[in-house]
């Protein structure tokens, strides 16, 4: 744990030492990065931890046009990202998670250098939300990085063919991010406002609330009950802690804030953020259903990272600002410490040289 904390205040320390956004933001997200990149393989959700390096293994034996000669392969396009990398690590494995997540953080530098409000906020929302699930989730999240760099951009200016083969090359990394399709309708026809807040509120505690009934009616539907039996013992399981609640509960406490501020203001960019925001609060609600849900909700709750610094930024008041966001940083860190890493399991933190770590 003492390694988690310590890294979390020193990027606090590096956002208030050093005001220049880009350096700060640059430091901080490699710091990120050597978290993750430099971590033992055995670090992370026991189910998932030997994914990349069987994949790896296995690609070691394929030459690289048997790779890119099989395009309906599942994960086709990070399988071929993944053979690249394999050849310029040597085949060294350290290498090549070194690499792999290499190109996931400098683009999500680079979104958060160039949409944030306050950078210092949104490495807190990232590290405390997410760093642990990029130890075994690699791969969904180097997919994420395109959504973040490129689709929401062509999201943005309406750019539909642009924005459709970004979310295409995405899935074919993982195949969950072609669910982000549905954003280009969502923004491009929606205007936020308190009925939609309502229903996505209203939407997402019904299916947590009624889930144990939703999943009875659908277990009786056979081809079904594979997908219910994992809402009960897959590795994304919410029924083994109260992760799924405690994290609905904060994501929809975090989206009446928002609304609360910006709903006299909402900027064209704030609406997009909304909207994203409010369906990735849907899906999270109804992961006690189905329970793939859950990791399909990171594709759109992701631009709280965003979002949540743009809402600060609103509020005039220097010493509400700094008064909120000490509040949030406190947030956090309890959210991390006790939701977050019991489900991420990512205790003890081990480097990769380290038989034993804190």
């Amino acid at each position: 744990m003492g390694v988690y904390i310590f890294t979390l205040f020193l990027i606090a320390g590096v956002f208030y030492a050093i005001p220049v956004k880009k350096i700060s933001c640059t430091i901080s997200v490699c710091l990120m990065w050597f978290i993750t990149a430099f971590r033992n393989i055995n670090v992370g959700i026991p189910d998932a931890r030997g994914t990349y390096l069987d994949l790896f293994n296995n690609l070691r034996s394929q030459n690289f046009f048997s790779v890119i000669s099989n395009p309906f392969a599942e994960g086709w396009l990070f399988n071929v990202l993944s053979k690249i990398i394999q050849i310029i690590s040597i085949g060294n494995y350290r290498f090549y998670l070194i690499i792999l997540s290499a190109i996931f953080y400098t683009c999500l530098g680079i979104f958060i250098y160039k949409y944030s409000s306050n950078a210092l906020i949104s490495c807190i929302i990232f590290f405390c939300s997410y760093l642990l699930f990029t130890f075994s989730m690699l791969r969904q999240f180097t997919a994420i990085c395109i959504l973040l760099l490129f689709s929401f951009s062509y999201l943005k200016q309406r750019r539909f063919i642009a924005f459709i083969v970004s979310v295409i090359l995405a899935g074919l990394i993982h195949s969950t991010s072609f669910i982000f399709l549905i954003a280009y309708p969502i923004c491009f026809y929606l205007t936020y406002n308190i009925i939609f807040l309502f229903f996505t509120i209203l939407l997402s505690i019904f299916g947590t609330l009624f889930s144990n009934t939703i999943l009875t009616l659908l277990n009786l539907i056979p081809m079904l009950r594979y997908r219910m039996d994992l809402a009960e013992s897959g590795i994304y399981s919410l029924n083994t802690n109260d992760t799924g609640y405690g994290t609905l509960l904060m994501l929809i406490i975090f989206l009446i804030f928002c609304f609360l501020i910006l709903k006299k203001r909402i900027s064209y960019q704030d609406n997009i953020l909304l909207l994203l925001f409010s369906v990735g609060i849907i899906f999270q609600g109804w992961s006690h259903v189905i329970v793939e849900f859950y990791r399909v909700a990171w594709y759109f709750t992701i631009f709280l990272i965003i979002l949540l610094p743009s809402c600060i930024s609103k509020i005039n008041d220097s010493l509400i600002k700094k008064s909120i966001f000490i509040c949030i940083f406190i947030f956090y860190l309890f959210y991390f410490i006790y939701y977050v890493v019991p489900s991420g399991q990512g205790l003890p933190y081990n480097f990769y040289w380290e038989i034993y770590g804190l």
